[in-house]
Formats: C-alpha cells, sequence, structure tokens
C-alpha cells in the first residue's frame, strides 16, 4: 500500500500532497517528482503492472498537473521559495 504525505512551506505556507519516497501500491509504483515547466509537485506512476500477464512496465516519470515529462525528483524543497517543505502527517493511503 502506497502512502502519500501533506508537507507544507514554513517560510511561504505553500502545501503539497506527494510521497517523498518511492512507493508502491498493488499494481503501481510512484514517486514525487518536480516539474521544472509548471513548477509543481506531483506524484508520478513510474512503474505499472499489466492485467493480461502480470508484467511490469516501466513508465517516463511526468508531471501529473502538466503532462510534461521535464521533471526532476522531489527533494522536499518548496517549488515556491525553495526552503524545505515539513511533513505534516498522512493525506492518504492507496493501493
Amino acid at each position: 500500500m502506497g502512502t502519500s504525505h501533506y508537507y507544507k512551506c514554513e517560510k511561504c505556507g505553500k502545501t503539497v500532497t506527494a510521497s517523498l519516497e518511492d512507493v508502491s501500491g498493488m499494481n503501481s509504483k510512484v514517486m514525487a517528482v518536480k516539474c521544472n515547466d509548471c513548477g509543481e509537485v506531483s506524484d508520478s506512476t513510474i512503474e505499472r503492472q499489466t492485467d493480461w500477464n502480470n508484467e511490469t512496465v516501466t513508465l517516463a516519470p511526468s508531471c501529473d498537473k502538466c503532462s510534461s515529462e521535464n521533471v526532476v525528483r522531489w527533494d522536499q524543497s518548496c517549488p515556491k521559495c525553495g526552503d524545505t517543505m515539513s511533513d505534516n502527517g498522512i493525506a492518504m493511503h492507496w493501493d
């Protein structure tokens, strides 16, 4: 089961919901990315298990907000001001 957390920047107040570590659910694996185009942070599906033959397919990381593949692994820095964001607890569990 995957888990996403709430993150908040104490300096500017920006909030983000993401999984800091690579996390896996029953059929997929995600990693948090920061988009170099729109500047947002989101979870990107990087592996998916197919239903028909149980094969794992690797996917290119992309932004969940604008679909750009111009992304980098999120390092917990605020996408607005660059300060380190604080983990404010679990936002959701997912499969």
